[in-house]
């Protein structure tokens, strides 16, 4: 039998109707591993909220508070994971001395820090 709310609507997994009549969205963030949850006020509203963080998280997007404390070397350790570059080329990647993920480093966001300075 499947849960319901106090108006006889059917609720899907994940959906909780709180005791103060508000929605409740409860979903683990599958990159942080971290339970996170967001409310609503109507079922509406709350489904438009779950149809986001599906999407987000299916473009691999991280989904809770943790996006605003990352630093530029964590966006670019992400940014480097998601690359399907072959592990004998990540060695062999040289220029001027520096090697492997070092040079993507210099090239791609230290040379654009620079110019923002």
């Amino acid at each position: 039998m499947a849960r319901k709310d106090n108006k006889g609507r059917n609720l899907k997994t994940g959906e909780y109707q709180r005791p103060d009549g508000r929605y409740e969205y409860r979903y683990k963030d599958e990159i942080t591993g971290k339970r996170n949850s967001v409310y609503a006020a109507d079922l509406a509203s709350l489904r438009e909220m779950e149809k986001k963080i599906n999407k987000d998280m299916d473009e691999l997007l991280i989904t809770d508070a943790s996006v605003k404390k990352l630093t530029v070397n964590t966006l670019f350790e992400r940014y480097m994971a998601t690359k399907n570059i072959k592990e004998r080329t990540k060695k062999n990647i040289s220029v001027c001395g520096i090697t492997g993920y070092e040079i993507l480093w210099e090239i791609f966001v230290l040379w654009i820090l620079r110019r923002l300075t």
